[in-house]
């Protein structure tokens, strides 16, 4: 059975799982921009102050917000904190809101597909030949890693609330 709320048994607890890795993967890129924080702020303190700049600061800052922004997108979605036209959506009923919400999840889905699968042959061919970053000669694959987690974790949350959306308009 199946609850605005989502749905029960089986694939309540699925759904819970998803957004139970979504909240933590939040939190993660939380604590990863933390992280890139403090980096750039010793980095800018060792360089104008103590002229000891450091060369792998700027290129794992890259590497992490990479990280940031596709590890997040589940999270952001299970929050509803994605940009939308609130102007118009705030003032359409319950059932209009779930229309435009199906539409959105069912073209979002094959665009997220292309995107994991093409992201997931960029992060194997990088590990397959062993490319190596610029400065500091870390293995590529494991930043490019963040966008197929990410955008997998982003499609399943989608699929959730594809799930929600229908069960409104039933």
């Amino acid at each position: 059975m199946t609850t605005p709320d989502g749905p029960r048994g089986l694939l309540g607890w699925l759904a819970g799982m998803v957004e139970g890795a979504n909240r933590l993967a939040g939190l993660a890129a939380g604590l990863i921009l933390l992280a890139m924080v403090l980096m750039i702020g010793r980095e800018a303190i060792g360089r104008y102050f103590f002229n000891a700049p450091t060369d792998w600061v700027v290129e794992l800052s890259g590497f992490l917000l990479v990280g940031i922004v596709f590890v997040s997108g589940g999270y952001i979605l299970l929050e509803r904190a994605h940009l939308r036209v609130d102007i118009f959506y705030a003032r359409f009923s319950e059932r209009s809101r779930a229309r435009v919400d199906v539409l959105g999840y069912l073209l979002a889905l094959p665009f997220l597909g292309f995107v994991e699968w093409q992201s997931a042959v960029l992060a194997w061919d990088a590990f397959r030949f062993g490319e190596r970053s610029m400065i500091m000669r870390w293995p590529v694959y494991l930043p490019e890693l963040f966008v197929p987690l990410g955008v997998a974790l982003l499609l399943l949350q989608v699929a959730i609330q594809l799930g929600r959306a229908i069960a409104v308009l039933r």
